[in-house]
């Protein structure tokens, strides 16, 4: 039979109608502040999303690019009809970039004064132009917005809890982690740490998008902890792991309905 779908140019995921029992309502959170809805008509939920565009992974080709463009715009935006700009207020600005990579920018715009009342202050390279990359309007798509704001949540998921150096499970990641696995005389928590930052690494968003795409790609299986956890996580937060056996009938209605060529 034919299955409703969401889809726009970054997924397309199956959409079901529920029937909301009569004690159940909805709750939306708007400004720290929650606020009840009656469930009028049942509910149509949205299932496994499947990806069309990989998010960046941070520190990549496209990510820094994409900094660039940002950080580039910005100076330039401050620079323009006369305008000076401090080194420190484009680091304030961009706090997760290096110093060092903003005065390289900065250096390719601006020229810097040292001496006089306005000493310490960048201002705008006689005779500079704005690559066309940047200022082409064609490149600023709702999708890279969108692909780069999950990348920046992503990240900043991982520092929040504690994985600062580490993006993608390589295989001196999985082989440390094993070795810590196989050690008995390691405090069980210590185990449990090192398998728990396996799962935030395997569920960065980057490294999901690029899984399921390869999957679809070669028609091969999605690992199941890229969607649900490993069951070490899933008892960590609670999850019950209710779906997994739709498994069979998930890669079925995936090789009839084919990811769409964007």
């Amino acid at each position: 039979g034919c299955v409703s779908a969401l889809e726009n140019n970054l997924f397309r995921a199956p959409v079901a109608r529920h029937e909301a029992p009569e004690t159940d309502f909805l709750v939306v959170v708007r400004d720290g502040r929650h606020y009840l809805r009656a469930i009028d008509g049942g509910l149509h939920l949205a299932g496994q999303v499947h990806p069309f565009a990989r998010v960046p992974a941070p520190n990549s080709k496209d990510h820094q690019a994409t900094v660039k463009k940002k950080l580039l715009t910005y100076i330039h935006t401050k620079l323009k009809d006369g305008g000076w700009v401090k080194t420190m207020d484009v680091v304030d600005e961009f706090p997760d970039v290096s110093e060092a990579a903003i005065r390289k920018q900065l250096k390719e715009c601006a020229e810097f004064g040292r001496e006089g009342a306005d000493g310490g202050k960048w201002t705008l390279r006689p005779g500079f132009d704005m690559p066309r990359d940047v200022t082409d309007p064609s490149n600023d798509t709702p999708e890279t917005a969108c692909l780069y704001e999950a990348l920046d949540r992503g990240e900043r998921r991982l520092k929040r809890l504690g994985v600062t150096k580490l993006h993608h499970l390589t295989g001196d990641v999985l082989s440390a982690v094993a070795e810590i696995g196989r050690d008995r005389a390691l405090d069980p928590a210590i185990r449990t740490a090192a398998q728990c930052v396996v799962e935030i690494l395997r569920l960065a968003p980057w490294n999901v998008s690029g899984a399921l795409l390869a999957a679809l790609d070669s028609r091969d299986k999605v690992p199941l902890q890229m969607l649900v956890g490993s069951a070490t996580a899933r008892k960590t937060t609670g999850r019950d792991g209710a779906g997994a056996k739709d498994g069979g009938r998930d890669r079925r209605e995936q090789a009839e309905y084919p990811r769409k060529r964007q």
